[in-house]
């Protein structure tokens, strides 16, 4: 049992460093920047006591499941903490 806990932690710890780095490769654009790119839905996120900050982390998180490359942002609540935006894929 021990075993099996131990060797489940790096695949786990892989998958998140892939995630990060998905999520750091997501291009935060406007609106103008993606006429030629598909449109696959839209992400929001409240980000609690990490703020706005930690809004858009969810967000770039979200996108990722998507398989987008950029967020439009299109409503950023510093006061609630909350953002929104529109995920795309563009080649």
């Amino acid at each position: 049992m021990i075993i099996v806990l131990i060797m489940g932690c790096p695949k786990r710890r892989g998958a998140n460093r892939e995630l990060k780095q998905d999520m750091d490769n997501i291009i935060i654009t406007t609106s103008d920047k993606i006429d030629k790119c598909k449109y696959l839905g839209e992400v929001e996120a409240n980000g609690g006591r990490h703020g706005i900050i930690g809004a858009k982390r969810i967000c770039r998180q979200k996108a990722v499941k998507l398989n987008g490359t950029h967020i439009v942002w299109y409503h950023l609540d510093g006061v609630r903490r909350y953002v929104s935006g529109l995920v795309y894929r563009c080649k």
